[in-house]
């Protein structure tokens, strides 16, 4: 079923080919009209994982339970660079640690360990404020459920962590993260 968001920048979706996804209905076109109020674009695609990039939203479309938690996520991510005042078009991966991507410096493995570690701070934070935008915009959300999908999202971050993390230190832990 392809339901990627053609022309219109800030669509009115039909989710009534699903019955699942007629009850949440309102509750997806309030977040998409939500997240064209502050200038992003919507796209739901067949792509590996949710995203922002610049002014555009790409959703992973799985299900119609999945993309609505994923958009409040990345509405979070929004809202986290809308209160720290940085611009859509920012293209660090880890608003925490923006000192990785500086093309001039040489990337270390330390830089790997606090980049993927600030990661794993950046996503629970967008999950979180996720929350904030439902509440906000009184949106109906089953907070079990929820947590449920920022878990195994978080998870992946919290693996890819430990793995740069044990490739640079193994077993040993000295209190802080140093050459």
């Amino acid at each position: 079923m392809d339901l990627t968001v053609g022309m219109d920048p800030c669509p009115t979706m039909d989710w009534t080919r699903s019955v699942s996804a007629v009850s949440m209905k309102a509750s997806l076109e309030k977040l998409f009209s939500f997240a064209c109020s502050l200038g992003y674009s919507m796209e739901i695609a067949g792509t590996q994982m949710s995203y922002v990039e610049g002014k555009k939203i790409t959703l992973k479309y799985s299900d119609v339970k999945t993309t609505y938690y994923s958009l409040l996520h990345e509405l979070g991510h929004v809202m986290i660079m809308k209160q720290l005042n940085l611009k859509a078009d920012n293209t660090v991966f880890s608003l925490f640690y923006s000192g990785y991507l500086r093309p001039a410096k040489k990337k270390t493995k330390v830089d790997e360990v606090k980049l993927s570690v600030t990661l794993v701070h950046e996503e629970l934070d967008a999950w979180r404020k996720g929350l904030d935008v439902a509440a906000m915009l009184e949106l109906p959300l089953n907070l079990s459920e929820y947590s449920e999908h920022a878990c195994m999202s978080v998870g992946t971050y919290i693996y890819n962590a430990a793995a740069t993390w044990s490739e640079l230190y193994g077993d040993r832990y000295e209190g802080s993260v140093s050459e």
